[in-house]
């Protein structure tokens, strides 16, 4: 939704209430009060910082997922196998988040031990914005990669493949931080042309998409978010390029981790993620990485902006501009979904003051 057209329709809350809304939901629907705060807060910065898509229209995805079973809102990750370097969680079909923050927090122990680290998760429900575990490790001055994808014979996908008319995985995402200074440098992309989210989001407004970000089930390229509902697909972005990334992602996510699930039969989610943590002060100078980064980020800077832009953004850099904005006017939750939250707390018996 473009930023006029969700203004039109929406409301402005302070972050905080929408953390105690989506956080009183949680609990309500069985989980512990520091999973529900941990997932709450996440999908609340996701809208704080204008990735809505990842943000409070999960709730009630999540909520469907308890009921039906497939989501533990009560499970903690299990260590598997462990190593000085590696580290193997079973998430046990809990929230994806808390497998992808104990990843997160163990590989970046481990990296500061021993120079890098490599953490692996499978048994995983979504775990919403790839940026927020990167960023995490970013912060405290470390590099972080982090791939999302499921197996081979797993569900049944979204994208297509290049020359493809047919769903064949998911969209595939992977994430890189890198510190900047008091900043980060965050990359965080679905290998899709537009993640799975935005098609939902667009279905939900009743909206096409901006472009023919879809294909049908013979193929023709669509907008039409029901496209995907009718056997169609959503397709890679740069076309083979994205198509090959995608490839790599779901080798290393999905048949390496995720396939750690055998049990599993097609048609179920087969999720694994994959951690990669690189301590930069154990191959140099700490100084001289981040003198070097600077430099970088500000040659990109210098550049002249082309025409229609006012300047160059680095990677990480619009999500802080936003930050700034919603938190100085508000989260804006479009009207529809504001309606969802109050139908899924009725039904979870959790009043929503919104």
């Amino acid at each position: 939704m473009d930023q006029g057209a969700r203004e039109h329709a929406s409301h402005s809350y302070h972050w905080s209430r929408l953390l105690e809304v989506a956080e009183g939901l949680f609990i309500g629907a069985g989980a512990p009060d520091d999973i529900a705060n941990s997932v709450a807060s996440l999908l609340v910065w996701s809208e704080r910082i204008g990735h809505h898509s990842h943000g409070l229209l999960r709730i009630p995805q999540y909520v469907e997922r308890i009921k039906s079973g497939r989501l533990d809102p009560a499970a903690r990750p299990e260590i598997v196998r462990e190593s000085d370097t590696v580290a193997v969680l079973d998430g046990r079909w809990g929230f994806g988040q808390m497998a992808a923050l104990q990843a997160a927090d163990m590989g970046a122990t481990k990296a500061r031990s021993s120079g890098v680290s490599v953490c692996g998760a499978f048994h995983i429900n979504h775990i919403g914005r790839l940026g927020d575990f990167t960023e995490r490790c970013a912060r405290e001055g470390l590099i972080a990669l982090l791939f999302v994808g499921g197996a081979p014979t797993g569900a049944q996908g979204n994208v297509a493949p290049f020359g493809g008319r047919a769903p064949v995985w998911g969209t595939n995402p992977l994430a890189v931080a890198i510190p900047q200074g008091d900043e980060v440098f965050s990359l965080d992309f679905a290998t899709s042309v537009i993640a799975g989210g935005k098609a939902a989001a667009a279905k939900a407004r009743r909206q096409q998409l901006d472009a023919e970000y879809l294909i049908d089930a013979d193929g023709t390229p669509s907008s039409d978010p029901l496209a995907l509902e009718r056997g169609g697909a959503i397709r890679p972005f740069g076309e083979h390029k994205g198509y090959a990334l995608a490839f790599a992602v779901e080798l290393l996510a999905g048949a390496l981790v995720g396939a750690m699930a055998p049990e599993l039969k097609p048609g179920e989610l087969h999720n694994g993620l994959l951690m990669i943590v690189i301590d930069p002060g154990q191959m140099g100078p700490t100084s001289t990485f981040q003198s070097a980064v600077t430099s970088v980020v500000d040659q990109v800077k210098s550049t002249q902006p082309a025409e229609g832009f006012s300047e160059v953004l680095v990677p990480g850099e619009p999500e802080r501009k936003r930050l700034l904005q919603s938190d100085r006017d508000g989260v804006l939750l479009p009207h529809d979904l504001v309606r969802e939250l109050r139908l899924v707390g009725a039904q979870l018996g959790v009043p929503v003051d919104l």
